[in-house]
C-alpha cells in the first residue's frame, strides 16, 4: 500500500531537492484502479538521527493517507512541490534553473513521456517552453527536434541525433543542426556527459565524445553521478558495463556517419585525463578511453581536402609538444605541406589547430601517438637524409623553391627556440650544395 501511495510523480530529479529545503510540501494525485484521489502532505527531513527520521517518515505516511480525497476522474492532474527557501538556497535555485534550460532539450529527447516542459525564470518571470516537435528515423539514428519558445523572441530549434542499443539499455546523443545537405555539429561542453533520464550534474567534465543516457544506471545517493569506483561491487560493475556499451555505440555512430556531410564532428574527440572524483576509478576510466581511441584511430575522420578523408592512423598531425601555439602550428603546417609525402596526410589547414589539441589530449592519457604526429624533428630528419640540395628538391612539391623552404625552416627553428636542431643537424648547404652542420666543419658567410 505504501508503495502505491508514493508512486505518483517522483522522479530522479526530485530526490536531490532536499538540498534546497529540509521541508517540502507535496500536492499531487493518485490514480488507483478507476479512482482518482488528491493528496497533500509534508516531507520533513529535519531529523538528524535514525529514530527521528523513522518518526518523520511515519508522520508523512499518516498525513498522506489522511489527506486523500476523491476527485472527478476528468480533473487535470499535476504534481507540485513547495519549498521554504533561504537566500542561499534561492541562489541555488536560480543557478539550477539556468542549468535546466541548457539541459532540457536532452531531457525531452531521452524521455518520450514528456511532450513539453515550461520553465519560469525567477528574475524575469518569463515563461520558456520546450516542446518536442518531431521524431523521425534517419538510418540508424532518431532525429529529434525540440523547440525552445519564449514570448518576444524567435523560437530556437534544437536538433538532437540519438542512437540506441538493441536492448534499449543505453543510448547516446549528439547535437547537430541541418543546413541544406550538411549537418553542423554543435558544442556540448556545457552539458553533463551522463543522464539517468535527467542530467547527472557532477559528470559535466567527464571526458567522452557524446552524451550518454541510461535508465539502468545506478546513481549515487545525491543523484549527481553514478557508481564507477574501484570496488568490485554490483553497482560499479553494472555501470561500467553500460559505459562500455556506450563506447561501442559511439564507434558505430562514427563509422556510419558521412563525414562529408557532418561538419566539425572531430570536435567530439577532445579527450584527456579525467578530473579526479571520489566516485570514479580513474585508472579504469583512462584505460577505457585508450581502448576507445584505439578504435577511433581506425576510422576515416581526418579531412585532408574538401572531399578526401583518411583514418587517424594514416594521418600526420602537426605537433610541437606540450605547448600549443596556434600560429606556430600554422607555420609547421605550411612547412609540412611543401613535402610530397606529407601533403596528403596532414589535415586541411583550417583544422590543423583543432587536431593538434586533440592529439595533445590523447597524449596526456599516455597514448602512443608518435606515429600520427609530424614535428620539427620529422622535417629536419627528412631533410638531413637528402644529403644535398638536389635531394631536397626531389622530396618537395613543384612550387616551393628549395632555398625558400630551407630559410623558412631555419627561421621557424629559431622562433620555437630549437637551436639544438639548428646547431647540430646537417641541414645547411655549402657552396657545392652539400648539406652540412653549422659547427663541423664550420660554415662561413661569404
Amino acid at each position: 500500500a505504501s508503495e502505491t501511495c508514493f508512486r505518483t510523480g517522483f522522479r530522479t530529479g526530485f530526490l536531490t531537492t532536499h538540498l534546497l529545503s529540509k521541508k517540502v510540501k507535496v500536492n499531487t494525485f493518485l490514480l488507483r484502479n478507476i479512482n482518482l484521489k488528491k493528496l497533500s502532505f509534508l516531507l520533513d527531513r529535519t531529523a538528524d538521527s535514525p529514530e527521528g527520521i523513522k518518526k518523520l517518515i511515519e508522520k508523512t505516511m499518516t498525513e498522506c493517507y489522511e489527506s486523500a480525497k476523491d476527485v472527478e476522474i476528468q480533473t487535470t492532474t499535476t504534481t507540485e512541490y513547495e519549498y521554504e527557501l533561504s537566500d542561499e538556497s534561492l541562489d541555488t535555485v536560480k543557478e539550477g534553473i539556468q542549468d535546466l534550460i541548457k539541459n532540457l532539450p536532452y531531457v525531452l529527447a531521452f524521455n518520450d513521456e514528456f511532450i513539453s516542459i515550461n520553465v519560469v525564470d525567477i528574475d524575469t518571470d518569463k515563461s520558456i517552453e520546450f516542446q518536442l516537435l518531431e521524431t523521425k528515423k534517419e538510418g540508424s539514428l532518431k532525429h529529434k527536434i525540440i523547440q525552445q519558445k519564449e514570448i518576444g523572441n524567435k523560437p530556437i530549434l534544437h536538433e538532437l541525433w540519438v542512437l540506441e542499443d538493441s536492448n534499449n539499455e543505453i543510448e547516446i546523443a549528439l547535437k547537430a543542426s541541418r543546413n541544406g545537405d550538411f549537418l553542423n555539429f554543435e558544442a556540448q561542453s556545457n552539458i553533463p556527459r551522463l543522464f539517468l533520464a535527467f542530467p547527472l550534474l557532477d559528470t559535466l567534465d567527464l571526458p567522452f565524445p557524446v552524451i550518454i543516457n541510461s535508465k539502468n544506471f545506478k546513481p549515487q545517493e545525491d543523484r549527481g553521478s553514478i557508481y564507477l569506483g574501484e570496488s568490485d561491487t554490483e553497482y560499479n560493475n553494472k555501470n561500467k558495463q553500460l559505459v562500455k556499451k556506450a563506447a561501442e555505440l559511439c564507434i558505430t555512430l562514427f563509422s556510419n556517419l558521412d563525414q562529408r556531410k557532418w561538419k566539425n564532428i572531430h570536435h567530439l574527440l577532445y579527450l584527456e585525463v579525467p578530473t579526479k572524483k571520489p566516485w570514479l576509478d580513474n585508472n579504469w576510466y583512462q584505460e577505457f578511453l585508450k581502448n576507445l581511441i584505439d578504435q577511433l584511430m581506425m576510422l576515416k575522420m581526418v579531412r585532408t581536402s574538401d572531399i578526401d578523408f583518411i583514418t587517424i592512423n594514416e594521418a600526420l598531425i602537426p605537433n610541437l609538444g606540450e605547448k600549443i601555439d596556434e600560429e606556430d602550428i600554422d607555420t609547421l603546417w605550411e612547412l609540412s605541406s611543401q613535402f610530397r609525402e606529407y601533403k596528403n596526410k596532414i589535415p586541411v589547414k583550417s583544422l590543423a589547430r583543432d587536431w593538434a589539441k586533440i592529439i595533445q589530449g590523447w597524449n596526456s592519457l599516455t597514448m602512443d601517438v608518435k606515429n600520427v604526429m609530424i614535428t620539427v624533428e620529422t622535417i629536419v630528419d627528412r631533410i638531413e637524409k637528402c644529403f644535398n640540395l638536389e635531394g631536397v628538391r626531389k622530396i618537395l612539391n613543384e612550387e616551393p623553391d628549395v632555398i625558400v623552404t630551407l630559410n623558412m625552416l631555419y627561421k621557424f627553428l629559431s622562433d620555437v627556440e630549437r637551436l639544438d636542431l639548428l646547431d647540430e643537424r646537417g641541414i645547411f648547404p655549402n657552396q657545392n650544395g652539400t648539406l652540412k652542420k653549422k659547427s663541423s666543419p664550420p660554415l662561413y658567410y661569404d
